[in-house]
């Protein structure tokens, strides 16, 4: 048998229902195999209330396919496809914490793309230089990612130009990234790129990678450096090479959950040391980081 139905829940109710077994004897079996799980816990996995994460509940869908009669890994493999939808709900409703983030999503997904990248991104180090004429030049953007599945591994990068002029920024695949599609929107100061690993990642493989940014020439001198994301980081870094000939009066760090709220404090400072602004922070949560500064 091979229960109705498409998603996890539906599967599971329905291999229930064809098997005629209640949830105590189906508890009683798998405590029998040494995989127990409660009937309350039976119960909101067949209602789509909950699905199974820990390992003594992975374990126990082993015997739950014997006892239902269900094709091995079949409820594993539905277990994933649950997994990505609940994890694509909760990255698209932190969309905001892009720039233009309606927009952002629309371009994402006329590619085909999702923000659900199987593609996990654990630290990143962001280092922008600024020329003499008060200008942001070229960014430079290393980090290391993490496969979480074999399928699903384009990345995502937007990029916004913090300028009124119409230009596009360009995005440049360094050391593992290679340059799939690009969409460019000058007229918004916007550039889509999509960067795929220079070969496929298995499951649970890390990798660095780098790309670079360059900023088109615009009159306005640049204010801020900013690093925005919808998930967060267990390691970033933001650094600023300002020109000797042109050094900013103070550096502020901010945090703000989207780009639709203001900062909340007063910023913490950011000394500037032979040119140099850097930021270290660990274990940073999803929304807009950013360096910004006033000029003599």
């Amino acid at each position: 048998m091979s229960g109705s139905g498409h998603t996890f829940a539906e599967v599971l109710r329905g291999a229930i229902r064809d098997r005629g077994l209640p949830l105590d004897r189906l508890q009683q079996r798998l405590t029998a195999a040494g995989t127990p799980v409660s009937i309350a816990t039976l119960s909101y996995w067949q209602t789509g209330r909950s699905i199974p994460f820990r390992g003594k509940s992975l374990a126990a869908l082993v015997e739950l396919e014997r006892a239902l009669e269900l094709t091995p890994g079949h409820l594993t493999r539905l277990l994933d496809d649950a997994r990505s939808s609940r994890s694509l709900q909760r990255l698209e409703g932190r969309a905001r914490t892009l720039p233009l983030s309606s927009l952002a999503t629309n371009l994402v997904q006329s590619l085909g793309l999702s923000f659900a990248s199987t593609l996990r991104t654990s630290a990143i180090h962001c280092r922008l230089f600024v020329g003499a004429d008060r200008v942001e030049m070229r960014e430079e953007v290393r980090l290391v990612i993490t496969a979480h599945r074999p399928d699903n591994q384009a990345y995502p990068v937007i990029q916004r130009q913090l300028t009124d002029t119409h230009v596009t920024p360009r995005v440049v695949a360094g050391t593992g990234f290679v340059l799939g599609r690009t969409i460019a929107l000058p007229e918004r100061q916007l550039l889509l790129a999509e960067l795929l690993p220079a070969r496929p990642l298995e499951r649970g493989e890390s990798l660095m990678a780098e790309y670079a940014i360059s900023w088109a020439p615009v009159a306005t001198p640049t204010t801020a450096h900013e690093r925005s994301s919808t998930r967060g980081f267990r390691e970033l870094v933001l650094q600023v090479d300002f020109d000797p000939a042109a050094l900013p009066r103070e550096v502020r760090y901010h945090f703000r959950a989207n780009y639709d709220e203001a900062p909340t404090d007063e910023g913490v400072p950011v000394p500037v040391v032979n040119g140099v602004a850097q930021l270290v922070r660990f274990n940073v949560p999803p929304g807009v980081h950013g360096l910004y500064w006033d000029w003599d």
